[in-house]
């Protein structure tokens, strides 16, 4: 998708350069064949660029003198495109960092200058979290442009804000990142109510206003600071466990949007928050190494029904009418 959509601009971006160009010119600058140059043209003419085609020695492709069609992307698609151009998007696709900036640059030099500024002004205010899935950025928050500008111009914004609970709270903070994580987008701000750190989901927040006071920037891990919050997050059983192990290997296991993390003389206290014990009984075995439960008292049920279930699991013999059913449908080992 990248490589066909970069391309095809490319190819608008050679004209408007170059003026009338032959097809063999335009396929050796992008190391194709002419056949696929024509594909891309005619999908550029599809989009309603009006690509001129003429035959012959003389021919080739060519736009109307003084043509310049800006490149009509809405805010979503927008954030879409400079989510596959900057920081995480960019290797999660395998493209080289130089050639994603620069790719970038040239499509948004082709966009209206409101959508323009936006993509510009994301850059150094929002952080995109590296997808565990494919990515539905869907609508953009309402707020998302404020917030950005006031990122770059360093004003404190009014919100007001409703929690996970349903509580309303207004409040100044100070906008020091937006954050974009599993189809959500936060608002990582100092909070003057609280004179502490605080992370809100831009969808719960119902008003936002820019002050003329202004505050200094501090040096955030904005990922990071929205992963504990979530990992923060008040559900129906909050657990503390001890997991004996170094901290290192249990943070390669475990999310950080399970459980915070305190070292302790004998190990690492594990802390959150779950909604369904059973679950949490699972993770916690996945981590494979001693563990101590603190509370709840009902985990410790759960771990040991999880315990009888692979019991009778290992335990249970293969009969022979499934091992001669089985054998028929394995290939043989070694293929």
């Amino acid at each position: 998708m990248y490589y066909s959509t970069s391309r095809v601009l490319a190819v608008l971006d050679l004209l408007q350069a170059h003026g009338r160009m032959r097809s063999d010119d335009i396929a050796a600058h992008l190391e194709v064949d002419a056949r696929t140059v024509r594909r891309y043209v005619m999908i550029l003419r599809e989009a309603g660029i009006p690509v001129e085609m003429r035959r012959g020695r003389h021919g080739g492709y060519s736009l109307p003198a003084g043509y310049r069609q800006p490149l009509a992307l809405t805010k979503d698609e927008a954030l879409a495109l400079t989510y596959s151009f900057l920081g995480t998007g960019q290797q999660e696709l395998g493209l080289d960092e130089r050639v994603a900036a620069r790719t970038l640059k040239k499509v948004t030099r082709a966009l209206p200058s409101a959508t323009r500024d936006l993509i510009g002004a994301l850059d150094g205010a929002v952080t995109f979290a590296p997808p565990q899935f494919p990515v539905d950025f869907g609508a953009a928050p309402g707020c998302l442009d404020m917030l950005v500008r006031a990122i770059h111009t360093r004003h404190c914004v009014h919100i007001r804000h409703c929690s996970q609970a349903g509580v309303l709270t207004a409040r100044d903070v100070d906008p020091y990142q937006v954050a974009h994580r599993a189809g959500r987008w936060y608002l990582v701000a100092h909070c003057h109510l609280r004179a502490d750190l605080r992370v809100f989901r831009l969808d719960h927040i119902q008003h936002l206003r820019e002050l003329s006071a202004t505050f200094t920037p501090q040096p955030v891990d904005a990922l990071a600071a929205v992963e504990q919050s979530i990992a923060q997050t008040p559900w129906r059983w909050e657990f503390a466990v001890l997991a004996v192990a170094p901290i290192a290997t249990l943070r390669s296991r475990l999310p950080a949007t399970t459980a915070t993390f305190h070292p302790q003389a004998d190990g690492v206290m594990l802390r959150g928050f779950a909604d369904d014990l059973e679950w949490l009984a699972a993770t916690l075995a996945g981590l494979r190494c001693p563990l101590v439960i603190v509370r709840p008292d009902e985990l410790r049920d759960h771990l040991r029904a999880l315990a009888e279930r692979l019991r009778v699991i290992a335990d249970r013999p293969l009969r022979p009418e499934e091992e001669s059913t089985l054998a028929e449908s394995l290939p043989p080992v070694g293929r």
